[in-house]
């Protein structure tokens, strides 16, 4: 197991982008199968 990059370790390090990036993920996992379902319903 390697070092983290900096950047990542100053992302995770800072609480406020943690919770930004972390409620970002949320929202994109939980919106994902809704879209997908609008897209096929779209589609065909």
């Amino acid at each position: 197991m390697g070092k983290p990059r900096p950047a990542a370790g100053e992302l995770l390090r800072s609480r406020r982008t943690g919770r930004f990036f972390g409620s970002i993920f949320f929202c994109f996992q939980w919106h994902l199968p809704h879209q997908r379902r609008l897209l096929v319903s779209w589609v065909t």
